[in-house]
């Protein structure tokens, strides 16, 4: 796979990876969480290693350096964490879709993308004079139809 096409591929988007902030309205009064600066206090959950990160949407603001992180290894465990009071995670939506449908997590505020990074996108790629091969065009059109079903389904 691949983040963006290139011209000497063929690629096929598999999966636009919308992040979101997400936040446990048990433990929050969500009504006063509307904006980047609203969260100047709460501990900031992240999962390590993705591409996008509070860092990398916060870094130009001035209280950025007093502010409470919590790391994890795993988006299960940033989801687990904002659910129990931890703080706000930032995470992918269709992770967490069924805490969302329970009500469980909540989505306080859309970003900006005038001043946020973009979510990472998804390709999945082959080389052009592979494209006819029909074991490949088979495996690419499963893998594209697997992704829309499981994010159907879990969007329901």
């Amino acid at each position: 796979y691949r983040f963006q096409p290139a011209p000497e591929f063929s690629s096929n988007l598999l999966l636009a990876d919308e992040i979101v902030p997400l936040i446990a309205p048990e433990h929050f009064d969500v009504s006063k969480i509307n904006t980047l600066e609203d969260l100047r206090g709460i501990t900031l959950i992240d999962t390590a290693r993705r591409l996008l990160s509070w860092q990398s949407i916060l870094h130009n603001k001035r209280w950025f350096n007093k502010q409470a992180f919590l790391t994890v290894s795993y988006s299960v465990h940033s989801l687990e964490a904002a659910r129990l009071g931890l703080g706000i995670a930032l995470a992918n939506r269709h992770n967490a879709s069924q805490l969302i449908k329970r009500k469980q997590l909540v989505i306080p505020f859309h970003f900006d993308p005038k001043t946020t990074p973009r979510s990472p996108r998804y390709y999945i790629s082959t080389f052009k004079h592979h494209k006819q091969n029909k074991a490949i065009s088979k495996l690419t059109k499963w893998l594209i139809n697997q992704g829309n079903t499981d994010l159907q389904r879990t969007d329901k």
